[in-house]
């Protein structure tokens, strides 16, 4: 199905995630190459953290940036949850994380 656009078979092979959905993932980022880091694709997508800060104060945890592109954040967020669902490996590492979030 790939047609020669590279990720596709990989994101293909995650269980809980549709075609469209990795379609949509392929389409929003274009070529991953053009990102020279993962903080830059992070926030290219608007899921890098951001914490509040006013002065020398520091309030509560940090959140998403909410910046970038939203319909990639949306597809990322609904695609984590088939993931997590569906997925032993992926819902294995979410537990983990609501046990020693970092």
């Amino acid at each position: 199905m790939s047609n020669g656009v590279e990720g596709i078979e990989l994101l293909e092979t995650i269980p809980g995630i549709s075609i469209v959905s990795v379609i949509s993932i392929v389409g929003e980022i274009a070529n991953i190459n053009r990102f020279s880091s993962v903080k830059k694709l992070r926030a290219y997508a608007g899921i890098d953290p951001s914490l509040k800060e006013s002065g020398d104060s520091v309030r509560g945890r940090s959140t998403i940036s909410r910046g970038g592109y939203p319909y990639l954040r949306r597809t990322l967020y609904y695609t984590t949850n088939g993931a997590r669902r569906f997925s032993h490996a992926f819902k294995e590492y979410y537990k983990r994380k609501l046990i020693h979030p970092q």
